[in-house]
């Protein structure tokens, strides 16, 4: 069952908040270092500006968001020291995704501030593309580490059945083409899609074919050592795929978590064993 890592990970109390008055510290206030990351008051405020639902803050929703904020550092660390990273294009494809899926036009600046004014998490289009560089590269690592078994993706296929070695030449020729278009932002994976893909199916559910996995049905279409491959793109980023058909453009869009409590809170704790979480002021409740 996916689940939201931001979510999971509660499993794993870090920070323990028990009472705490803002208005009493100062926005340069140091609530909590992550490894070589801070976390101060003011970053605290801009992070919760998203959270418009939230009317009062107690010390559980506050305890929450900061063990977010953490978690989300702790992969961050983790990420800068394996030099993994992600693009502009890897957030714009992921934007455009979003968005349509919510019916919100993407490319309207008015309407994005009304979609984030209703909605949480996000408070504007610079906090949706902070957040989500954080979970993309959380999801990354992750995948890198092969911790995600499953992931949900879109494909433009290329059909190499019945033909010369000669025109098989030229379809690989034409799929690598593609595939750095999409990659270098040059080309819309999704309008790509519609225009190129020969898979009747998936091309009128934009690209979409179901979960990929290491099992009977994915290898139908991939070969053991692509889909291997396929696992440990992240997500969002856009693959070549020599598949058993033909060649495919390969893109995840999300991804199956393990639903195992004690499989992911060993995965958050080799994390914070070595990143050290250092809690900075000891907040006792008031008397």
């Amino acid at each position: 069952m996916k689940r939201s890592l931001a979510v999971i990970f509660f499993v794993v109390s870090l920070f323990s908040l028990k009472s705490l008055d803002f208005n009493d510290l100062s926005d340069d206030f140091l609530l909590v270092k992550v490894g070589k990351y801070d976390i101060t008051v003011l970053d605290f405020k801009l992070y919760i500006l998203g959270y418009g639902s939230i009317d009062r803050w107690d010390i559980y929703s506050v305890e929450d968001v900061l063990n977010t904020m953490i978690m989300d550092l702790l992969f961050y660390n983790a990420c800068e020291e394996e030099k993994i990273t992600v693009s502009e294009d890897e957030i714009a494809r992921y934007a455009e995704k979003y968005f349509t899926d919510r019916s919100v036009a993407y490319d309207n600046p008015q309407a994005l501030q009304l979609y984030f004014d209703m909605n949480d998490p996000y408070s504007s289009i610079e906090d949706f593309y902070m957040k989500t560089t954080y979970n993309l590269m959380k999801i990354k690592y992750l995948a890198k580490r092969n911790h995600i078994k499953q992931v949900k993706s879109c494909s433009i296929f290329f059909s190499t059945e019945k033909l010369s070695k000669k025109d098989i030449a030229l379809k690989k020729e034409a799929a690598v083409n593609l595939a750095n278009k999409i990659y270098s932002g040059q080309e819309s994976f999704f309008s790509a899609v519609k225009l190129f893909s020969e898979d009747s199916i998936s091309k009128e559910k934009n690209g979409d074919i179901g979960t990929v996995s290491d099992g009977k049905e994915s290898k139908k279409i991939f070969k053991s050592v692509e889909i291997k491959k396929i696992l440990q793109a992240g997500l969002f980023f856009p693959i070549f795929i020599e598949g058993t058909k033909g060649y495919h453009i390969v893109m995840n869009y999300d991804y199956v978590f393990p639903d195992d409590e004690k499989y992911v809170s060993d995965i958050l704790l080799e994390l914070s064993d070595k990143y050290k979480v250092i809690k900075m002021v000891d907040i006792n409740p008031k008397k």
